[in-house]
């Protein structure tokens, strides 16, 4: 593959870690109502389907690019949201059969946590710098998160 098109495609894939994938049964991804699924949330990017169901974001893919990821691959795990702000998904390039995994950085979606800055992306309390981005930088990205990962995929289990 042309390294351009690669690393096109490294940032597709990080696209869609970022948008919210939770909810969805993975297991289903060629039930074409799954897909239509997938590529809405594609749509909306990093804006929550419930509580930002406009999409007033900008990390967003349009719909060719949405149908281009259900077409070339496929979702083998995601792990949303952890009490650190962790996300992590595993991708199959239904071509080539290799695997990526890609983790989403913290995110402030609107709820509970907003701390009473919402212009600071609502959850602010829980993953701005009172909460896991502080912790990130003062204890490092890999001690607070690779607890989270570990046995969070087992192909063996």
């Amino acid at each position: 593959m042309e390294p351009i098109r690669t690393w096109l495609d490294f940032a597709l894939l990080q696209s869609v870690a970022e948008s919210y994938l939770d909810g969805i049964n993975i297991d289903q991804q060629n039930d074409e109502e799954i897909k239509t699924l997938i590529q809405q949330r594609l749509s909306l990017g990093n804006n929550h389907y419930l509580k930002n169901p406009d999409g007033d974001g900008r990390t967003k893919m349009t719909d060719v690019q949405a149908r281009w990821f259900t077409t070339n691959y496929t979702i083998v795990d995601h792990l949303a949201n952890t009490d650190s702000g962790l996300s992590a998904t595993i991708f199959q390039n239904k071509t080539t059969g290799g695997f990526t995994l890609s983790f989403r950085s913290t995110e402030f979606s609107f709820g509970e946590f907003d701390g009473g800055h919402p212009d600071e992306g609502g959850d602010w309390g829980r993953d701005g710098q009172p909460g896991a981005d502080r912790k990130i930088r003062v204890r490092s990205c890999f001690l607070l998160k690779s607890d989270k990962i570990t046995g969070w995929h087992d192909p063996y289990d």
